[in-house]
């Protein structure tokens, strides 16, 4: 065989090995809902959220604690946009000011976290309005993204992202 071809051939089989780790499967699906989508002023905004483990390992969320649910914002990044796309700020933190800036720290949690089998579901929410400042009337989106320690990643834990999907919700007075 000509020197060319079998290195572009080599090329070429070196190049579908890598395939495989390109393409995998996510590890888990995250889905949110709302019990309705218009909330009058004042009145608590709970999120569901549903972690369904599609891969064939066990995972660990890092939840609170097994038998503590509501507190989903502790292994969750919550993001809620306004009307015109801006990202509102946290409110559940501590305020600190840092060159004469005004800046939040989001609330911290001492975690110890739960086992879900494969094919098994969490499920847990969290509520909105303890966690972000919705007391102007308008329209909101909602999402969340949390990472989850990859199965048998070894000594280097490495993350699995799963987002979810995005609810709008509106505030009336």
């Amino acid at each position: 065989m000509r020197p060319i071809v079998s290195a572009f051939l080599y090329f070429g089989i070196v190049l579908f090995s890598f395939a495989p780790c390109v393409a995998q499967t996510p590890a888990a699906t995250l889905e949110i809902q709302m019990p309705e989508s218009r909330f009058a002023l004042g009145t608590p905004i709970r999120l569901d959220v549903t972690i369904k483990n599609i891969s064939t390992e066990r995972l660990h969320i890092w939840k609170v604690s097994p038998q503590d649910d509501g507190r989903a914002e502790a292994y969750m990044s919550v993001e809620v946009l306004d009307s015109e796309g801006k990202s509102l700020p946290r409110i559940d933190g501590v305020t600190f000011v840092h060159d004469g800036k005004k800046d939040m720290m989001p609330k911290s949690w001492t975690r110890k976290g739960v086992t879900v089998k494969a094919n098994q579901e969490l499920h847990d929410f969290l509520l909105l309005s303890n966690l972000f400042d919705l007391s102007k009337p308008g329209m909101y989106t909602v999402s969340v993204k949390t990472d989850i320690p990859k199965p048998n990643s070894g000594s280097q834990i490495k993350f699995v992202v799963a987002a979810s999907n995005s609810i709008n919700f509106s505030v009336k007075q």
